[in-house]
């Protein structure tokens, strides 16, 4: 592992445990040692786009309802649970999951980057390799993606 994947590693774990008690306190939490543990999460948008595309579900009123909980982003596209007739040469038709570069599936992301941008947590982008396209163009793609005007649900 680089050391640059270990700082994040590191960085991320510190937020995700913030507030709880220490390991080595052996009593309850009680205001003076230690604060109540809480609970943070990661947010995978893709995993997202596809439970709120088959829920039928506003993808950006989940992703605002969680954001205050979240200490990091997982970024990647997918094709939804495939209601929409997309052309996706290459990409395994029965599975969900794709871990696509952002702007190569369906997922809304005009309706989720103000979340994003406004959010502080870390972004974390991963694509896999059979569709992962140079990093100047992923690059390129992610921005691209990322700054997209906010959009309003479809009335």
């Amino acid at each position: 592992m680089s050391r640059r994947a270990r700082c994040w590693l590191t960085a991320a774990a510190a937020a995700a445990t913030r507030g709880r008690c220490d390991p080595c306190c052996t009593r309850a939490p009680c205001g003076s040692c230690c604060t109540p543990p809480t609970t943070s999460a990661l947010l995978d948008v893709g995993h997202l786009h596809i439970t709120t595309d088959a829920s039928h579900t506003d993808i950006a009123a989940v992703a605002a309802a969680v954001a205050p909980d979240v200490v990091l982003f997982h970024l990647h596209d997918n094709l939804g649970v495939r209601r929409h007739d997309l052309d996706a040469p290459g990409v395994d038709p029965l599975k969900l999951d794709l871990h696509l570069p952002p702007g190569r599936g369906c997922l809304p992301w005009g309706r989720i980057t103000g979340v994003l941008r406004d959010h502080a947590a870390p972004l974390l982008l991963e694509v896999e390799l059979s569709q992962r396209p140079s990093l100047p163009e992923l690059t390129a793609a992610t921005l691209r993606v990322l700054a997209s005007a906010p959009q309003r649900a479809a009335a």
